[in-house]
């Protein structure tokens, strides 16, 4: 029985194909194997591939549409049993005289040719041949001896050395039925899939390979299609050639690849224009430097961005004070960016305007930005910031703004709306204020980079232990050190941890380390008398690794009363706290619980001095569970680098 099979190999794609396979694999009764490559079917292809015989293979990537047509036919072809090999899709019909036909060349001893074009005809749902403008013709059927491969992965092809095997050619065809149902959205489905997939790697970048590669043999191809419909229905009658529809459809493919062309042509341009963008300014409406978060973290960001060889240039307001401070110097930086002041409206100290300064010195400053800008080149330049106005200003002179957003907008719903929609690009340093942005504002999620807020390692991590940095601060040896850094804000709770402080044992000591000279007497005001509550005040900036490390526990105490601190923050004195080693007690919010977990820090529950009292002794008193913590928390915290994030910032910029 054996000897009666065709010594060949039949190869067939397939993916929820239960509609047409039975009526392919009827046709192909006769040949030695048939191997099923399949995409992860839940219909009843498999069934019907069983019942006939047929090996199954699983194609490389599973429930979805093919994306390398070449790779899976390459796949079928290795796993072939024979030398010989022919391939066909599951809505395809191999005729009776292509069987016999092959049957012949597949048994000769000695053959001429080694590969075989086949010719293939359009048929109806009754298999009746439609009239064609010329003969057309695939390679179908080759030898494994030949070396031959596919190619492509949309429309792919079979290649070989043509120096050595000749092409034989065979009359006898095999049949692709059309589907009269066939919906246009369906098929306008499927081509665009195909079309997008087979232009995803497209190099043209040069206009005239654009148009001489690309739109032109397309645009021929719209005008040969349309002759042909002419020709044909003028020669034969309408029963016997392809339906109207179908030539509509295949113009249609035509005109939406035009599209895509043009499409991926100016993403590529785009592309090529982001890669050469080496000039960034980035834009702070602030004092600098300052003892503010806000100040370090534009300062960090512009010596990480610069350390990426952009010429990075900071536009920051003049205003009274810190003018004679050397920024390097105070946040101890490289000096590898330039800082340009520009003039504003400085009347904070002005108790008339106390109420308006802000809004006065933004203004201003904003236009200052805009004029600024206005007479530079602004051709392969990005302007970064997380001052809203400036940037608004901005987009009206380049496309290529890009806005970190740190506070939510609630409010100016109208000017926000605009915003986003002349932004290139966004930012948000947590996942609920991105995916909330996108929700409110309709703002694509691409559009959008997840990037928490960061720390220098190499500062933060110093070479000593907590005795050292004790000796080092001047502090008690023999007590137990509870130790916050940072603004004395309400919504950072530290309301909460002064008042923990009165529940811990008299030998614990609770720092408050940083806060304004106004906040700092307001908090001493409040909490000054209490036994145990020290306010150190503010320290510079190289002094609070000291203070971290000196801790026998680092808190995170923020409030979950306001959205500021339970929604929108990405606190950097968290990513400090998880350099230094020190166990952190954190409150359990949305804010926090983004980057601190079970694993790394003891979570309490917010707004509860009993709370955090509590855990705050369990964190001194558990030496192993500290040590368990810290090193998760440091171990964590490595991605999360100023270099790093400035390396993903950038790729995103240039993707």
């Amino acid at each position: 029985m054996n000897e009666e099979l065709i010594s060949c190999t039949i190869g067939i794609l397939t993916y929820n194909s239960g509609k047409y396979l039975a009526r392919c694999l009827n046709s192909l009764q006769g040949f030695g194997e048939i191997i099923i490559s399949d995409g992860g079917s839940t219909d009843n292809t498999l069934e019907i591939a069983k019942k006939y015989n047929c090996k199954i293979i699983e194609q490389t990537k599973k429930n979805q549409p093919i994306d390398d047509f070449s790779r899976e036919r390459n796949n079928i072809f290795d796993q072939a049993k024979y030398d010989w090999f022919f391939y066909l899709d599951s809505d395809e019909i191999m005729s009776p005289e292509l069987r016999l036909k092959m049957s012949e060349e597949v048994m000769k001893k000695e053959n001429k040719f080694q590969l075989f074009k086949i010719k293939y005809s359009l048929v109806g749902e009754r298999l009746q041949v439609f009239q064609s403008y010329k003969p057309y013709y695939q390679i179908r059927l080759f030898n494994r001896n030949t070396g031959a491969r596919f190619i492509k992965k949309m429309h792919e092809k079979v290649i070989f050395d043509e120096t050595k095997y000749q092409v034989g050619v065979i009359n006898e065809p095999w049949f692709v039925p059309l589907d009269i149902n066939l919906d246009f959205k369906v098929y306008r489905s499927k081509v665009e899939f195909r079309i997008r997939q087979m232009l995803s790697s497209w190099k043209f970048c040069v206009f005239s390979k654009f148009l001489t590669n690309g739109i032109i043999p397309e645009f021929f191809s719209i005008i040969k299609q349309i002759y042909k419909i002419i020709y044909l229905r003028l020669k034969y009658e309408s029963s016997e050639i392809v339906p109207l529809k179908y030539e509509f459809y295949r113009i249609y493919s035509h005109l939406f690849t035009i599209k895509e062309l043009i499409r991926q042509f100016f993403i590529l341009r785009k592309k090529i224009d982001f890669l050469n963008m080496r000039k960034m300014y980035l834009i702070f409406h602030g004092r600098f430097p300052s003892e503010k978060a806000a100040a370090l973290f534009v300062a960090k960001s512009c010596e990480a961005f610069a350390d990426l060889s952009l010429d990075v240039t900071i536009l920051v307001p003049k205003m009274k004070g810190w003018g004679s401070v050397d920024p390097f110097s105070f946040y101890q930086i490289k000096n590898n960016f330039k800082i340009d002041y520009l003039p504003t409206i400085d009347l904070f100290s002005n108790k008339f305007f106390k109420h308006w300064a802000f809004l006065i010195s933004f203004i201003i400053f904003s236009i200052s930005c805009f004029f600024y800008l206005l007479f530079k080149n602004k051709k392969d330049v990005i302007v970064y910031s997380n001052e809203s106005l400036p940037l608004l200003l901005i987009s009206f002179l380049t496309d290529n703004t890009f806005y970190e957003v740190h506070d939510f907008p609630e409010r100016k719903f109208k000017f926000y709306n605009l915003l986003f929609k002349r932004l290139r690009w966004i930012l948000s340093t947590n996942r609920w204020k991105k995916n909330r942005l996108s929700e409110l504002f309709k703002i694509k999620q691409d559009k959008i980079l997840y990037e928490p807020n960061a720390i220098d390692l190499n500062e933060l991590d110093l070479p000593v232990n907590r005795v050292m940095a004790r000796q080092y601060l001047s502090l008690p040896l023999d007590k137990k050190i509870v130790v916050y850094t940072g603004h004395l804000y309400y919504w950072k709770g530290v309301d909460t941890l002064a008042d923990a402080a009165k529940l811990l044992p008299d030998d614990y000591l609770v720092y408050f380390v940083g806060g304004t000279d106004a906040d700092i007497v307001n908090f001493k005001n409040k909490y000054g008398k209490i036994n145990g509550v020290i306010l150190a005040g503010y320290r510079a900036h190289m002094e609070i690794p000291y203070w971290q490390k000196s801790a026998d526990v680092l808190i995170l105490p923020n409030t979950a009363k306001e959205k500021i601190s339970y929604y929108y923050t990405s606190p950097m004195k968290m990513f400090e706290y998880m350099a230094s080693g020190t166990p952190i007690v954190a409150t359990n919010i949305q804010s926090t619980t983004e980057i601190l977990n079970n694993d790394n820090s003891l979570l309490v529950e917010p707004d509860s001095p009993i709370k955090l009292a509590e855990v705050i002794q369990q964190a001194v008193r558990d030496t192993d569970l500290a040590k368990k913590i810290s090193k998760k928390a440091y171990l964590d915290v490595q991605k999360h680098t100023w270099n790093k994030r400035a390396q993903r910032i950038y790729q995103f910029i240039t993707l």
